[in-house]
Protein backbone atom coordinates (compact mmCIF):
# COMPACT_ATOMS: atom_id res chain seq x y z
CA UNK A 1 0.00 0.00 0.00
CA UNK A 2 1.41 3.36 -1.06
CA UNK A 3 1.21 6.48 1.07
CA UNK A 4 0.33 9.61 -0.87
CA UNK A 5 2.31 12.72 0.09
CA UNK A 6 0.16 15.82 0.53
CA UNK A 7 0.77 19.53 0.72
CA UNK A 8 -2.00 21.52 2.41
CA UNK A 9 -4.35 18.60 1.86
CA UNK A 10 -3.74 18.30 -1.91
CA UNK A 11 -1.96 15.17 -3.13
CA UNK A 12 1.48 15.75 -4.58
CA UNK A 13 1.68 12.59 -6.63
CA UNK A 14 -0.79 10.74 -8.75
CA UNK A 15 1.12 7.47 -9.29
CA UNK A 16 3.67 5.28 -7.52
CA UNK A 17 6.47 7.74 -8.39
CA UNK A 18 6.23 11.05 -6.64
CA UNK A 19 7.86 14.37 -7.34
CA UNK A 20 7.76 16.52 -4.24
CA UNK A 21 6.84 19.82 -5.81
CA UNK A 22 9.61 21.66 -3.99
CA UNK A 23 8.93 24.96 -5.75
CA UNK A 24 5.28 24.98 -4.70
CA UNK A 25 6.20 23.97 -1.15
CA UNK A 26 8.86 26.72 -0.94
CA UNK A 27 6.49 29.39 -2.23
CA UNK A 28 3.57 28.39 0.01
CA UNK A 29 5.40 27.52 3.21
CA UNK A 30 8.56 29.65 3.21
CA UNK A 31 7.95 32.74 1.09
CA UNK A 32 4.26 33.22 1.88
CA UNK A 33 3.91 31.18 5.07
CA UNK A 34 4.74 31.91 8.66
CA UNK A 35 7.80 30.08 10.03
CA UNK A 36 7.25 30.98 13.71
CA UNK A 37 3.90 29.26 14.21
CA UNK A 38 3.93 28.94 18.00
CA UNK A 39 5.82 30.08 21.05
CA UNK A 40 6.29 33.35 22.86
CA UNK A 41 7.67 35.18 19.80
CA UNK A 42 5.14 33.95 17.22
CA UNK A 43 2.99 37.07 17.53
CA UNK A 44 5.85 39.28 16.38
CA UNK A 45 6.13 37.71 12.95
CA UNK A 46 9.07 35.91 11.41
CA UNK A 47 11.58 38.75 11.02
CA UNK A 48 10.91 40.60 14.28
CA UNK A 49 10.53 37.34 16.21
CA UNK A 50 13.84 36.08 14.81
CA UNK A 51 15.65 39.29 15.72
CA UNK A 52 14.19 39.41 19.23
CA UNK A 53 14.94 35.70 19.71
CA UNK A 54 18.55 36.19 18.62
CA UNK A 55 19.01 39.17 20.96
CA UNK A 56 17.46 37.24 23.88
CA UNK A 57 19.63 34.19 23.20
CA UNK A 58 22.84 36.25 23.07
CA UNK A 59 21.90 38.14 26.25
CA UNK A 60 21.18 34.90 28.12
CA UNK A 61 24.43 33.38 26.88
CA UNK A 62 26.49 36.37 28.01
CA UNK A 63 24.72 36.55 31.37
CA UNK A 64 25.33 32.84 31.94
CA UNK A 65 29.01 33.16 31.11
CA UNK A 66 29.43 36.17 33.41
CA UNK A 67 27.74 34.29 36.25
CA UNK A 68 29.91 31.22 35.60
CA UNK A 69 33.11 33.26 35.71
CA UNK A 70 32.04 35.04 38.91
CA UNK A 71 31.15 31.76 40.64
CA UNK A 72 34.39 30.14 39.52
CA UNK A 73 36.38 33.16 40.65
CA UNK A 74 34.81 33.03 44.11
CA UNK A 75 35.34 29.29 44.36
CA UNK A 76 38.74 28.87 42.79
CA UNK A 77 40.51 32.00 44.00
CA UNK A 78 39.96 30.88 47.59
CA UNK A 79 41.43 27.82 49.27
CA UNK A 80 41.35 25.73 46.08
CA UNK A 81 43.77 28.01 44.19
CA UNK A 82 47.05 26.52 45.54
CA UNK A 83 45.86 22.98 44.87
CA UNK A 84 44.84 23.79 41.28
CA UNK A 85 48.06 25.66 40.59
CA UNK A 86 50.11 22.77 41.98
CA UNK A 87 48.29 20.37 39.68
CA UNK A 88 48.76 22.73 36.73
CA UNK A 89 52.52 23.09 37.16
CA UNK A 90 53.28 19.41 36.81
CA UNK A 91 55.24 17.90 33.97
CA UNK A 92 53.55 18.18 30.56
CA UNK A 93 53.31 14.42 30.13
CA UNK A 94 51.74 14.04 33.58
CA UNK A 95 49.32 16.88 32.78
CA UNK A 96 48.32 15.08 29.58
CA UNK A 97 47.68 11.93 31.58
CA UNK A 98 45.59 13.92 34.08
CA UNK A 99 43.54 15.41 31.21
CA UNK A 100 43.11 11.95 29.73
CA UNK A 101 42.06 10.57 33.12
CA UNK A 102 39.54 13.37 33.68
CA UNK A 103 38.02 12.71 30.26
CA UNK A 104 37.75 9.00 31.04
CA UNK A 105 35.96 9.86 34.30
CA UNK A 106 33.40 12.25 32.82
CA UNK A 107 33.27 10.66 29.34
CA UNK A 108 33.51 14.01 27.57
CA UNK A 109 36.51 16.05 26.51
CA UNK A 110 34.15 18.99 25.97
CA UNK A 111 33.27 19.01 29.68
CA UNK A 112 36.95 18.97 30.68
CA UNK A 113 37.85 21.72 28.19
CA UNK A 114 34.82 23.79 29.19
CA UNK A 115 35.83 23.54 32.84
CA UNK A 116 39.44 24.56 32.10
CA UNK A 117 38.65 27.53 29.85
CA UNK A 118 37.13 29.77 32.56
CA UNK A 119 40.12 28.98 34.79
CA UNK A 120 42.29 30.63 32.15
CA UNK A 121 39.85 33.53 32.01
CA UNK A 122 40.17 34.28 35.71
CA UNK A 123 43.94 33.87 35.76
CA UNK A 124 44.32 30.60 37.67
CA UNK A 125 45.81 28.77 34.66
CA UNK A 126 47.89 30.13 31.83
CA UNK A 127 47.19 28.97 28.31
CA UNK A 128 50.55 27.22 28.16
CA UNK A 129 49.60 25.21 31.27
CA UNK A 130 46.12 24.49 29.94
CA UNK A 131 47.42 23.11 26.64
CA UNK A 132 48.72 19.74 27.94
CA UNK A 133 45.53 19.21 29.96
CA UNK A 134 43.38 19.94 26.89
CA UNK A 135 45.55 17.75 24.68
CA UNK A 136 45.22 14.94 27.20
CA UNK A 137 41.46 15.46 27.30
CA UNK A 138 41.29 15.13 23.53
CA UNK A 139 43.44 12.00 23.63
CA UNK A 140 41.14 10.65 26.34
CA UNK A 141 38.21 10.60 23.91
CA UNK A 142 39.92 7.78 22.03
CA UNK A 143 40.29 5.60 25.11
Amino acid sequence: EHHVATLSGAPLCESGTCLLGARQFYEEEVENGQILKSGMLSGLGDVAGGIVGLILALALLCAGLVCLVNILKATVMGPAKPCIQKAAFMNGIVAMLVGCGLTCLVQSSSVVTSALTPLCGIGVLTTSRMYPLTLGANIGTTV
